[in-house]
């Protein structure tokens, strides 16, 4: 069984202080990266003579259906999957097979019936389309092809650690990842280590239950009255209340995912509705994910470090060559945040953000097990992190001025949130 106790890692427990709200100014910090080209990274990596040893990349899950709607206004919004079922057509033939889900708490296995119902006629809320499953299975090819081009090896089973949340889609999203990642290779049992989605096992999610600052702020980005305080928000809201009879305190995920839907799925929206209101509304919920965080003081670090203490942990001692993490949007923009590479659009289904590990030539896949402290850190003054946001190789200002993170600096990110 694998190494399951390095997906948890406790936080700061320090005691923190709320800090109010103020205006845009705290949402700025969050913006702070750029593009890196691709031929620039090509040269730094080529310059230095590295190569790609390991990768820990979270992704969200693929398309699904939408959740059941708090408001009357969105009533019937579901009513037309029952009438088209087709859009769950042939899914499992997008999915690897030969899974076991593993508690990561405890390292016992997982009744899958008991678990989770993996059966649209029974639950047709929030479950992953075929579309979804192929989405990912994109993904499973371009990591495939990463690993090929950037580490010279072809990926089998034994080489990947898969953890997820206790979903349906990002279960079979993860299945659907290793569909084509594993293709034309040995496809043996891959085990997928599942954690409860509230508890502190949960590293793809901001640890509410731990900390009373973040149930705080949790809360208080739900109040009608702080949002109307974002940049935008009151002119978008009050312009499409009156026009479309939602209410101005509907839950703005709810009003997000539905519009969604209506995109997706080719439905009529509802009277009144505009083009941009999509966007207008991913933009806000942007906001919303950031002002969790950043409405309690160190609360960037409190959220988050606990994801970052696990990836740190696993590309230092690379046990595996490719980590793979199946979430959600909220995964994702908790990530960005952290980062200061949130450009505020909302996370397209199977968003991923990779981290990868160069090493120079010759030094791949060493044993470390006989190294002292002070030659492993030697060593890893000469390893680098690349983060690619949405396969898209970024500069994380707030942390280097490089694409080449030196790793010992990036394991000490969580003290730098």
């Amino acid at each position: 069984i694998l190494l399951l106790n390095r997906f948890v890692h406790a936080g700061s427990r320090a005691i923190l202080t709320m800090r109010p709200l103020t205006g845009s100014s705290d949402l700025d910090q969050c913006n702070n990266f750029q593009i890196c080209p691709a031929a620039e990274l090509e040269a730094a990596l080529k310059g230095q003579n590295l190569t790609l040893q390991s990768a820990c990349v979270v992704f969200r899950h693929g398309e699904r259906t939408p959740f059941t709607p708090d408001c009357a206004v969105f009533d019937g919004t579901l009513n037309y999957l029952h009438d088209n079922e087709s859009i769950f057509d042939g899914k499992e033939d997008y999915l690897y097979k030969d899974t076991l889900l593993i508690s990561v708490t405890d390292g016992e296995l997982l009744d899958t019936a008991e678990l989770l119902q993996f059966d649209h006629s029974v639950n047709m809320e929030a479950q992953l389309t075929t579309n979804g499953a192929k989405q990912l299975n994109d993904l499973g090819c371009y990591l495939k092809d990463r690993f090929a081009n950037y580490a010279k090896c072809r990926l089998i089973s034994s080489d990947v650690q898969v953890y997820s949340t206790c979903t349906e889609r990002t279960i079979q999203s993860a299945r659907a990842v290793l569909k084509t990642l594993l293709e034309g290779s040995f496809e043996g049992r891959v085990p997928i280590c599942i954690a409860d989605n509230w508890t502190d096992s949960n590293i793809l999610i901001s640890p509410v239950n731990r900390y009373q600052q973040l149930r705080y702020s949790f809360g208080r980005v739900q109040d009608l009255d702080e949002k109307m305080t974002w940049p935008g928000f009151k002119e978008w809201m009050d312009d499409f209340s009156e026009r479309t009879g939602v209410p101005p305190n509907t839950d703005l995920m709810t009003i997000r995912d539905i519009l969604q839907t209506y995109n997706v799925f080719n439905l009529e929206g509802l009277s009144g509705m505009k083009d941009d209101d999509l966007e207008n509304s991913d933009v806000q919920c942007c906001y919303l994910g950031a002002k969790e965080l950043l409405l309690a003081e160190n609360g960037i670090k409190i959220g988050s470090s606990h994801f970052f203490a696990a990836i740190g942990s696993n590309l230092a001692e690379s046990d595996h060559k490719l980590y793979l993490y199946s979430g959600h949007d909220t995964s994702i923009n908790m990530i960005r945040t952290a980062l200061r590479c949130h450009n505020f659009k909302w996370p397209r289904f199977a968003f991923s953000i990779s981290f990868e590990l160069y090493v120079p030539m010759g030094q791949a896949n060493q044993d470390d097990s006989s190294r002292t402290r002070s030659q492993v850190s030697s060593r890893n003054a000469s390893r680098f992190v690349v983060v690619l946001i949405d396969r898209v190789p970024v500069i994380l200002k707030h942390f280097s001025d490089s694409p080449l993170i030196p790793l010992d600096k990036f394991l000490d990110i969580g003290n730098r949130l």
